[in-house]
């Protein structure tokens, strides 16, 4: 055996028992970050706050009241403030007569860009689902969320007022 160093002694050492796992983020990965760097992940649209399965989105569709405008149909149920999980949620639906895949895309972006920033004119522990109507790419992001803020507004009212 040579004095020199074998190839493998350059391979990086592993990470020390409860580091955090490698997330893409180098804030997340690094524990000295500032709260500035991790603020990224607030502005995020967390899985919590999704209606993902198919008896969610039937419940709201059977039990919710429904809003309409011009861009989207607004359908809400508001459940007890003892269930769980007590978050806003919400599902939109884009079917195929929207548009192609890429219109279908944006306005579900859209629809969960501007639930994410007026979500308190909701009550606290509710689903919400939105159809998205054909021609909703006419409108401009700032039209949508009047119609958006107005819509959860009336809904809410009536909601709080039917119970």
């Amino acid at each position: 055996m040579s004095d020199e160093p074998a190839d493998w002694a350059f391979a990086p050492a592993a990470a020390p028992l409860g580091a955090a796992k490698f997330c893409g983020h180098a804030a997340a990965r690094d524990a000295s970050a500032s709260p500035r760097d991790l603020s990224i992940y607030s502005m995020r649209f967390p899985v919590r706050q999704r209606l993902r399965r198919q008896a969610d989105f039937l419940a709201v569709r059977s039990q919710g009241r429904r809003r309409h405008c011009d861009a989207f149909l607004a359908q809400l149920l508001v459940w007890p403030e003892s269930r769980e999980p007590r978050h806003r949620r919400l599902g939109v639906i884009a079917s195929a007569r929207t548009g192609g895949a890429v219109k279908r895309n944006r306005a579900k972006r859209v629809m969960r860009e501007i639930f994410r920033h007026n979500q308190d004119v909701l009550p606290p522990v509710c689903d919400l689902v939105i159809i998205i109507r054909p021609g909703f790419d006419r409108y401009t992001f700032g039209q949508i969320q009047e119609y958006f803020q107005q819509v959860c507004q009336s809904l809410a009212r009536s909601q709080t007022a039917a119970r």
